[in-house]
């Protein structure tokens, strides 16, 4: 499928991502799950949300997409996230929310949630 008005750049390895992401102002720094980090970026993009800038990472493997969202937690102050990743599910989105070293991470996928979990 056509990914390029989804994404601002692909096709790099995760330096390049980190390297990109560096120049633009994204979340380079990113610290991804094991089982993520082990996956490959297939893309990356810089989304505004309600003024914020969120570098969005997106991922593939064995047909699957999921997408993970990072913003840094001290521009989300109302927003309380532990380690340990919280899920939520809505119309066939399953997504997990958790904070590490002062970055929000926002992991979504269609995809029920025992699979979702399988990548934390």
């Amino acid at each position: 499928s056509d990914m390029s008005n989804h994404v601002d750049v692909m096709g790099l390895d995760t330096d390049g991502y980190r390297k990109w992401l560096a120049e633009h102002r994204g979340a380079s720094d990113f610290v991804l799950p094991a089982s993520l980090a082990a996956k490959d970026i297939a893309a990356c993009k810089i989304v505004g949300w309600q003024g914020h800038r969120v570098t969005m990472l997106c991922l593939k493997f064995g047909g699957r997409h999921v997408d993970v969202f990072v913003v840094n937690a001290s521009e989300l102050p109302g927003i309380s996230l532990g380690a340990a990743p919280e899920f939520f599910a809505d119309a066939g989105m399953t997504s997990a929310a958790w904070r590490r070293d002062g970055k929000i991470y926002l992991l979504a996928g269609a995809m029920p949630k025992s699979e979702l979990q399988q990548l934390l």
